[in-house]
């Protein structure tokens, strides 16, 4: 796995997020126990970033994540999306171009 730093952060993390989008049963979604070995395989890997947010699911992805990640705090990270409530709010915003990651 490669890593870069975050910003100026000085965070280091993987290159390769894994998404949580699927984290949640239903509509093709995963169970808790797949949920689980995909986080397993994708730390064994290297990766220390997951990316979720409060309507994936219905929340089931942020519920189950937490779950997951209690007691690997120290190596994985979440990575949570806020830019859709902001949009909501100020719909000035929509189609607003999300700018390149500063690293």
């Amino acid at each position: 796995m490669r890593y870069r730093l975050l910003g100026q952060t000085g965070l280091r993390v993987s290159e390769l997020f894994l998404g949580a989008m699927r984290f949640g049963e239903g509509g093709g979604g995963a169970s808790p126990d797949e949920c689980r070995r995909m986080l397993d395989l994708y730390a064994d890997a290297g990766g220390n970033v997951v990316d979720t947010a409060i309507n994936y699911r219905g929340g089931q992805s942020e519920s189950i994540l937490g779950e997951l990640l209690e007691g690997h705090r120290d190596r994985l990270r979440r990575c949570d999306e806020v830019h859709h409530l902001a949009r909501r709010r100020r719909p000035e915003r929509r189609g607003a171009q999300t700018p390149e990651p500063a690293w």
